[in-house]
């Protein structure tokens, strides 16, 4: 490699071995321009606090007029996911269950109760519709 380009390569190699991702990160802000051509953006925590707002505004409309059992469980998981972690989160229903298990420590006792009977719920409706078209 030309050392323009070597010298900042071999300081990112170095860095990974370090003890910090922080000290990398930093470091990879500096010097990704010398090694591939790539401008790193700073972040827009205005765009991103309008892209969460919007984002879940969507799924609390999508909420209000569903009447699909799974998908309002579904869409219910994601709003509390971005409600107690503050991010984004875009995931299939089969994820239903590992959603839930993660918001267990920060919802109350009564609303995970009602949230797993919920769960439980739609499995037996899905395992019943199963049924029915086997039989």
């Amino acid at each position: 490699l030309p050392s323009q380009v070597a010298e900042p390569a071999m300081k990112l190699h170095k860095s990974l071995g370090g003890s910090s991702a922080e000290d990398f990160m930093h470091l990879l802000e500096e010097e990704i321009m010398n090694v591939c051509d790539v401008m790193l953006k700073k972040a827009d925590k205005k765009k991103d606090r309008q892209i969460l707002f919007s984002h879940r505004h969507e799924l609390l409309e999508q909420l209000s007029t569903c009447n699909d059992p799974a998908l309002t469980l579904h869409l219910a998981s994601l709003v509390l996911f971005q409600l107690v972690s503050g991010s984004m989160l875009q995931a299939s229903g089969k994820f239903v269950p590992s959603i839930l298990a993660q918001l267990k420590d920060n919802l109350t006792e009564e609303q995970y109760t009602v949230l797993s009977r919920h769960q439980q719920l739609v499995i037996n409706q899905l395992k019943d519709k199963q049924d029915e078209n086997i039989g």
